[in-house]
């Protein structure tokens, strides 16, 4: 997800570090709404919570992960 936010960046020529700074960005110039941003916020650190073995990461089930699969494919990757 962060890697399609990035290359959706660079397309659009913001240069920004952090995936907060990149969603305000995106937001800033119509490229997605607020409630897209808090979304991909939101998948974006059940993610990290799975890349950096926290614990917290065991309260979400396979629902829940299956759901943020499925967003990322359907409503991330496809963003221009």
């Amino acid at each position: 997800m962060e890697n399609a936010i990035r290359d959706l960046c660079r397309l659009n020529k913001i240069q920004k570090e952090k995936l907060s700074e990149m969603l305000i960005e995106l937001r800033r110039i119509g490229i997605i709404d607020l409630p897209k941003e808090r979304i991909v916020q939101a998948n974006y650190d059940i993610g990290s919570l799975a890349a950096h073995g926290k614990e917290e990461f065991n309260r979400y089930t396979n629902n829940d992960i299956e759901e943020m699969l499925v967003f990322i494919r359907d409503k991330i990757i496809t963003l221009k």
